[in-house]
């Protein structure tokens, strides 16, 4: 009876917290099979059902008008070409090239990459284009399950 007035055990409330953080972890981390399996499927998929574009043209695109931009590329399989502003991880330890454009310092497209080894050989400067999927604008263009593209 005297549990019951008090609600539930602290042991009970703090069990079910790190359950509830364990499952969003697991659900926004992936694992490396996963990731790999990601990777493979874009870079088997034929390279014409990619639409070719410039880094600052998406940008721009994004720019002018975020929404109709959505509508042209996010989600769909694009070839991305430009010069190499950065190479890095982000905070998901996935290996990334930002793509300078032209017309906005501030911004440029990111592109992640499932195997790093294929960013390991890569420098600043160097004129690329890469293979990926667009997820829309946040803060840069993003463009996911990269590859290098011929």
């Amino acid at each position: 009876m005297e549990q019951a007035k008090q609600g539930m055990p602290k042991w009970l409330k703090v069990t079910g917290i790190v359950l509830i953080v364990v499952v969003a972890i697991g659900m926004f981390g992936g694992d490396d099979e996963t990731k790999s399996t990601a990777s493979e499927s874009a870079s088997s998929a034929p390279v014409e059902n990619a639409m070719r574009v410039d880094a600052t043209e998406i940008v721009n695109a994004y720019i002018k008008n975020e929404v109709a931009a959505d509508n042209q590329y996010k989600g769909k399989k694009m070839i991305v070409a430009g010069t190499i502003a950065d190479i890095g991880k982000d905070i998901m330890d996935d290996a990334y090239i930002t793509i300078h454009a032209t017309s906005d310092e501030l911004r440029a497209v990111q592109c992640t990459f499932a195997d790093p080894q294929q960013v390991a050989s890569l420098s600043k400067g160097q004129q690329i284009a890469v293979k990926g999927v667009c997820k829309g604008l946040m803060m840069n263009v993003l463009v996911d399950d990269c590859v290098l593209a011929n």
